[in-house]
């Protein structure tokens, strides 16, 4: 056979393997639309009227590495639309888990020292599949740190509570525990690229500056009140410092230029819980852990927080930051339905809109709190909706989808492309 001859063959060979290539792609394609097509997504009243829910948009998105389904839940009824990605992307959902670094817009921040503190900026690289460092700030409150029993340095909550971001400017606190005396305070800091750190000195080049001074010397007698810096937020251009004191919790604004105390808002009753009787207190009254998760509306100039408690309590609260601190909404709420398992990556959002607290929770259940469970993939996600008004549940819903089916073969793995997710939670 001459070269020709065999040339035309191959020429006419490719032809069915691209019919095969091309059809191999349609199949693919009709099979990823089809997905897309009978992708499950349905609104469940559980309690109440959805007509509560007529003054809001809930949306998000429930997405992996290959599409994302966009749901909206408009004048209570809901609608989705799916988005094919034309290439595989990397998804990892931000939660913060307390310890861990924390991230506000998109920046990551890390807080490490005793004493003298350095606080390391770090930026997103490749999908925010990594972060890499960016700006280092020191700072060197006056603080006589106590120690709890063990001996080790006590800290109300992690380090990484006490940073607050507005706009481009950072700010700091220590959220010291009631052992701890002296004198802290909120501080504006000043960041300096990382990599020079051995080339300047930053205390002198790049000193932080006392936006507002906290006085702890009431920690130095053992009678009440008793000062606890749980954290630091920021709503628009105010700050807004949470602490425990003398059985309250209290919340102060202050102007974030100048520092002037612009308000402050105290709610009785509220404790916090110890390591000694994390469960349950002495006398049968709920306690808080310090831990908590703030919601900042910057629109509103609200500030809502959800703070857990035993039994299965949670604690919601809105602070109004239009004209000092009002607290204009307060429910405490029973999930011990939910939560008689334990539960795990759970993601929320919450807004107090028109006269209401609206509340997403989505999280997936455990029945064990062994993180060596090997049937742990499997557990079923959970995405439920809540209303309150006045203070008073007025809707449940649960937001069901076909997302439990993709671990039912426990071939998919947390952070598998494959794996599904919420993310972009919004209530608007």
């Amino acid at each position: 056979m001459n070269k020709t001859a065999w040339a035309r063959m191959r020429k006419h060979a490719a032809i069915p393997a691209l019919g095969l290539g091309a059809a191999l792609l349609l199949a693919i394609g009709a099979s990823t639309y089809a997905m897309k097509d009978e992708a499950a997504f349905e609104l469940n009243d559980l309690s109440g009227s959805r007509e509560a829910i007529a003054d809001a948009v809930i949306s998000g998105e429930l997405r992996d590495g290959y599409h994302s389904v966009h749901f909206h839940i408009e004048n209570g009824k809901l609608r989705t639309e799916t988005e094919v990605f034309r290439q595989p992307e990397f998804t990892y959902p931000y939660h913060y888990v307390p310890g861990a670094d924390k991230r506000i817009d998109d920046t990551m921040f890390s807080v490490e020292g005793l004493g003298t503190f350095e606080i390391l900026s770090l930026k997103p690289k490749l999908y925010n599949i990594y972060y890499v460092p960016d700006g280092k700030a020191i700072v060197t409150p006056t603080i006589h740190y106590g120690k709890d029993e063990n001996g080790n340095i006590d800290l109300a909550n992690p380090l990484e509570y006490g940073i607050a971001k507005n706009g481009d400017r950072v700010f700091f606190t220590v959220p010291v525990s009631s052992r701890s005396t002296g004198s802290s305070g909120i501080y504006e800091l000043n960041f300096f690229h990382w990599a020079d750190e051995l080339f300047v000195n930053a205390q002198k080049q790049y000193p932080p500056r006392l936006i507002a001074e906290l006085d702890l010397r009431a920690n130095e007698s053992a009678e009440q009140p008793n000062i606890e810096v749980l954290g630091l937020e920021a709503v628009g251009d105010k700050l807004v410092l949470i602490s425990a004191a003398n059985g309250e919790l209290v919340i102060r604004s202050f102007d974030s230029g100048s520092g002037a105390l612009l308000g402050e808002a105290a709610l009785p009753n509220f404790q916090l819980q110890r390591p000694a009787a994390e469960a349950e207190r002495s006398d049968g009254a709920i306690a808080y852990s310090s831990s908590y998760e703030a919601f900042s509306d910057s629109k509103l100039g609200i500030l809502n927080l959800s703070f857990r408690g035993s039994r299965s309590r949670q604690l919601m609260l809105s602070a109004d930051l239009a004209d000092g601190v009002r607290i204009v909404n307060q429910v405490e709420a029973d999930r011990s339905e939910e939560e008689s398992q334990h539960l795990i990556d759970e993601r929320s959002a919450i807004r107090y809109l028109n006269g209401k607290l609206y509340v997403i929770r989505a999280y997936k259940e455990a029945r064990s709190s062994d993180p060596n469970d090997v049937n742990e993939i499997a557990r079923p996600h959970r995405f439920y909706l809540y209303v309150y008004d006045q203070s008073k549940l007025a809707y449940k819903g649960e937001l069901v989808t076909d997302q439990n089916d993709d671990y039912e073969d426990g071939t998919i793995a947390d952070g598998d492309m494959r794996s599904r997710s919420y993310t972009n939670l919004a209530i608007d």
